[in-house]
């Protein structure tokens, strides 16, 4: 009988993640929509790159900022409850964009508003998300399941921008609305369909009134464990290189080809971490999760190197397939070692802390990428430049060139971050060390 009441919950636990993983794919298919389109639209009315880029600061800046208040919310509630809540949250926002599309009061603070509100929604459902797949897979298949997150997040990527493309000059902005607000009731639809169990009621945080503690007790869970904290370190060392590479791309393509091969460039990148994704939910990871993290970290570098040093689309498509399918992996093992070494209890606070951490990294490298890139390289490889009768009779000079060789030097900082990080103590002692138990959440900051 405890045989079968114990292949039940594992049947039902299998099925409760299916759901919400189908359910959530839905929903970053129909937030993509929404993101391309009303970036389009703003850009469109106001001939504006300023507020078309201020409309992508506001659904990215104010959910990494409200990240470690709304984990606090994930580990005092159940995890599915709290998905429910953001879906509908977000519908509601994307209601009032149709209702402002709708009777032409989409102006660019209206949009500011409701983007920033979808933003927090979307920062409380992962940190919800990826707290219940812990409570429903077993560790010896988180690193299986958490590549299946990643494959659908990589759909996402490819086919919200390809069907918004196709939907917005034919049906308008008004569709794709309802588009996307369909989306959030299917993913509300299949949560309330899922089962997550609740947590112990020992295990919960407490005090209802004290929440500036219980965000610092985060703080004080990863002080005591060096190993997330060099963990921690070397994501967001990767994602500031990232932040760096992302916006230089349409530079570097357009620079010797056409926009249309630029969007053939990103497509492949995105089948990579699609990929990826497919690979590590079939393969299953690495045992050592750590080791994962650092290999493909550096392939990852050697994908970026290689195809920065050719003026040719199918260089570029091939490093950013490489890169785009080692970040899979990358995102897949790191999240697989935090749900191992993370408390369930503390896993919504924890999540929402390095999500925060980790995020703001990406701007930054992107702050830093124009300036570097316009002023320092671009000139270094024109004709004539400083480095155009040393390195550029290896990359070529020209336009976008002064990029590649940006390119090139990050290839080889990915490479050495992963040789930093394979002599970290700690870091490489992480994959054997039992996960700490809650700190004492009654105890001072």
């Amino acid at each position: 009988m405890e045989r079968t009441a114990s292949a039940s919950v594992r049947v039902s636990s299998s099925r409760s993640f299916w759901l919400l993983w189908s359910g959530q794919c839905a929903s970053l298919i129909g937030s993509g929509l929404t993101t391309f389109s009303v970036g389009v639209h703003i850009f469109q009315a106001t001939r504006s790159i300023t507020r078309f880029a201020l409309v992508a600061l506001a659904g990215a800046l104010p959910g990494v900022l409200a990240s470690p208040l709304l984990g606090v919310l994930v580990d005092r509630h159940n995890r599915r409850s709290t998905m429910m809540l953001a879906d509908a949250l977000g519908g509601a926002a994307t209601a009032v964009l149709f209702v402002g599309a709708a009777t032409g009061r989409l102006t660019p603070s209206f949009a500011y508003t409701c983007t920033a509100i979808l933003s927090v929604c979307a920062s409380l459902q992962w940190a919800a998300y990826g707290a219940a797949v812990t409570q429903l897979i077993p560790q010896d298949r988180l690193s299986r399941a958490n590549g299946a997150v990643q494959a659908g997040e990589a759909i996402a990527q490819i086919v919200a921008p390809v069907l918004a493309g196709a939907l917005l000059p034919l049906a308008g902005l008004r569709v794709i609305l309802l588009v996307d607000l369909v989306s959030y009731m299917l993913a509300i639809a299949t949560a309330a369909a899922a089962w997550v169990p609740d947590l112990p009621l020992a295990s919960r945080s407490r005090g209802a009134s004290d929440v500036r503690r219980e965000v610092a007790s985060a703080l004080r869970y990863l002080r005591v464990r060096p190993g997330l904290l060099s963990l921690m370190a070397l994501l967001a060392a990767n994602n500031f290189v990232l932040g760096v590479l992302q916006p230089l791309l349409t530079p570097l393509v357009l620079g010797f080809a056409s926009p249309r091969a630029l969007g053939t460039t990103l497509t492949l990148s995105a089948l990579g971490m699609l990929a990826g994704g497919i690979a590590v939910a079939a393969w299953g990871g690495s045992r050592r999760p750590i080791d994962g993290i650092l290999l493909f970290t550096a392939i990852g570098g050697v994908g970026i190197f290689a195809g920065a040093l050719r003026p040719a689309v199918a260089w570029i498509a091939m490093g950013g397939f490489v890169l785009m399918f080692s970040a899979a992996i990358v995102v897949a093992s790191s999240q697989t070692v935090w749900q191992r070494q993370v408390s369930p209890a503390m896993q919504g606070r924890v999540f929402a802390l390095r999500r925060a951490i980790a995020l703001l990294s990406w701007p930054l490298g992107a702050l830093f990428a124009g300036p570097v890139a316009e002023f320092l390289f671009e000139p270094w490889l024109q004709p004539g430049g400083a480095l155009a009768g040393s390195l550029g009779r290896v990359i070529s000079v020209g336009p976008g060139r002064g990029v590649a060789a940006l390119y090139l030097l990050l290839g080889c900082v990915l490479v050495l971050i992963a040789v930093v990080g394979s002599l970290s103590r700690p870091l490489r002692r992480l994959d054997g060390e039992a996960p700490a138990e809650p700190p004492d959440l009654t105890s001072g900051a």
